[in-house]
């Protein structure tokens, strides 16, 4: 049982209360073992008796200027001396003269300064905040079923002042318990036999509870070996706004699992719903399961996961590896326009001359025909929901080019940072991209069937569309290293220890060369003053060109050379095949990619220190790649 009040709460040593009560005895503020007028702590504050029924305060000597009081115990007690010197409305004029302590009842009187005076002395039993007595009991677990030949159970009991607590197991008698006991419950029962389990308990004062459990001993459940078989209709990259997704699932074997339940989020995990799916027929070896969650808007990305439990409310999980699964809805991007957000507008071109790879549109060469995406400006996720973090430098796409001559492929891309109109107060904050040593970029390229939908380096990145890369080039904002793994059998070959091999080497290993330069170099830069609104109608879009964009220093413009041999390819075969590109750039996990993918927008919040999830978060691409020759 739980103890009751504190003696030392009330004010009262429990040397006191041994002594006087015995040990053990339950003090309250209106505990009376005599039964006299005085509860027993008014009694220890007094010097009285508290076994002694007729005792009370009474002077017992009075003489020259010292009074002597009844008094027992060693305790010192403080008696307030009152006096009066006339009578008023037919009673003495009482008033507080002093406060005189005693261990022994001898009280050396003060002096009155009056000539003749009334004298009485009394006790003040301080105050105390004593609650109302309370009892609680409960059991852990609260009944149910059970399978095995028993199982244990937690019993609880709180409150205050509390001095019983017992069980019964079906009817029988009375057992006393204390807060936290376990007891074995259940053994001997037979299937389908059930047992009651009832607690009970009481108070100083008459307060009691009780709670009745039942258990029923079942007959033992399949466990539940295995989980897979997701699917959606429509499927990834064919769903539709205004049309309603169904998720589908399998269990094995055929029925361990009593029930499925998907948990989903479709604003990037800040809510998650939970809903059971729908048993279907079985197939040869599963259970088939399914749950239809509706319709939602253009560029929503859906998260979900499942989990099953068994007859025994087991749960097994399946959330794609601690990454969720996840699906888009199209019309996030435009095809085929020059407005983002937009994949293919073209198809890149060749060019003869090449291009001179020195950070810089040297001559104009990189033209509109050659853009192959272009992406909404400010639509990283410094401001998306609740995010403002615009003190930190933005990883921003914003345009895509390809080109390509008789032995290399060309590619170039426009990062930008318009904080400069968005939120002037933080503009110029944090490195830009260029000049950043820490920031990661990438670009990942799909040049036959087949790849690897991990990431080369084993970032939180993952690719589950159309495209899955074959290769894989990472390189610093400031571009001081640069590194390509090619696929083979379906995975890199990364060497640990910062080792190269055939497979994974240097950029400059495979003949690429690179640029940068801090300038805007796209003609244009459509876009939004608040990522929520990159699905807005792109002709509310405005263009930071025209709108006031100045610091241009803060922008990012890059090119790459990759010879056709370093991607085992020849001219004749991108121009009737084509490869297809998509960058990226971040940390851990990405901030922006171009393609535009709703992975970049599916985290919501900031870190403790300001700093937006999607830093941290997994993220998967379901999104095509933007294509290069064909």
């Amino acid at each position: 049982m739980p103890p009751q009040s504190s003696n030392a709460d009330l004010g009262v040593p429990d040397s006191w209360v041994e002594a006087n009560l015995g040990l053990g005895y339950p003090l309250t503020t209106n505990s009376n073992f005599d039964g006299d007028d005085y509860p027993d702590r008014d009694e220890y504050f007094a010097g009285l008796d508290p076994a002694v029924s007729n005792d009370f305060l009474h002077f017992m000597m009075l003489g020259g200027r010292t009074a002597t009081v009844y008094k027992v115990g060693g305790q010192s007690c403080a008696y307030v001396i009152d006096i009066a010197d006339s009578v008023t409305n037919g009673g003495w004029n009482w008033t507080p003269h002093s406060t005189v302590s005693s261990l022994d009842g001898r009280l050396v009187m003060p002096n009155m300064g009056l000539a003749s005076v009334m004298m009485r002395v009394r006790v003040n039993v301080p105050t105390v905040d004593q609650p109302v007595d309370r009892v609680t009991v409960g059991a852990t677990p609260a009944g149910g079923n059970f399978s095995v030949d028993s199982i244990n159970v937690t019993l609880s009991v709180s409150g205050v002042n509390v001095t019983s607590s017992t069980y019964t197991v079906q009817g029988g008698s009375a057992t006393d318990y204390t807060n936290g006991q376990v007891i074995v419950f259940g053994a001997g029962m037979t299937n389908g036999q059930t047992r009651t389990l009832t607690l009970d308990g009481g108070t100083i004062s008459g307060v009691s509870a009780q709670k009745i459990y039942t258990f029923t001993k079942t007959e033992a459940s399949l466990p539940i070996s295995w989980t897979g078989n997701v699917g959606t209709d429509p499927a990834s990259g064919a769903w539709d706004t205004n049309e309603a997704l169904t998720i589908s699932f399998e269990t094995a074997p055929i029925g361990a699992a009593a029930s499925v339940g998907v948990v989903f989020s479709s604003n990037g995990g800040v809510n998650w719903t939970y809903t059971n799916m729908t048993k279907g027929a079985a197939n040869a070896s599963n259970d088939t399961w399914s749950l239809n969650i509706g319709a939602f808007a253009a560029g929503t990305v859906v998260q979900y996961a499942f989990e099953a439990k068994d007859g025994q409310a087991n749960s097994t999980w399946n959330n794609n590896s601690n990454n969720n699964y996840s699906i888009s809805v199209n019309g996030g991007s435009e095809p085929g326009s020059f407005k983002p957000y937009s994949t293919n507008p073209t198809k890149g071109q060749y060019r003869s001359a090449g291009i001179a790879i020195d950070g810089s549109n040297t001559g104009g060469e990189w033209t509109t025909n050659m853009l192959i995406a272009l992406d909404v400006v400010n639509d990283d996720p410094r401001s998306l929901g609740d995010n403002w973090t615009m003190h930190e430098a933005p990883i921003d796409f914003s345009h895509l080019w390809a080109c390509w001559d008789d032995e290399n492929v060309y590619v170039a891309w426009q990062l930008m940072d318009v904080t400069d109109v968005v939120d002037p107060a933080n503009a110029g904050g944090g490195d830009p991209i260029s000049r950043n040593d820490g920031i990661l970029m990438w670009m990942v390229l799909d040049t036959a069937g087949g790849g690897c939908t991990a990431d080369m380096w084993t970032k939180s990145n993952t690719w589950s569309g159309a495209n899955t890369p074959d290769y894989q080039i990472y390189m610093a904002g400031s571009l001081w290293q640069s590194y390509m793994g090619r696929v083979v059998g379906g995975a890199y070959n990364v060497p640990a220890g910062g080792a190269t091999n055939a497979d994974y080497m240097s950029g400059a290993a495979w003949g690429i060369t690179h640029a940068k330069s801090a300038a805007l170099i796209a003609p244009d830069a459509w876009g939004v003053r608040d990522c929520d609104n990159r699905l807005n109608d792109s002709s509310t879009f405005e263009n930071f060109k025209v709108t006031g964009h100045a610091r241009t220093d803060r922008d990012s413009f890059y090119e790459i050379k990759i010879p056709m041999t370093a991607l085992g390819i020849t001219k004749t075969q991108l121009e009737s095949a084509g490869i297809a590109v998509m960058l990226g750039a971040g940390s851990l996990s990405s901030m922006d990619t171009i393609p535009n993918s709703t992975g970049n927008t599916d985290t919501g919040g900031v870190e403790t220190w300001n700093s937006s999830k999607e830093w941290s978060d997994s993220d998967t691409y379901t999104e095509s790649f933007a294509r290069i020759g064909n």
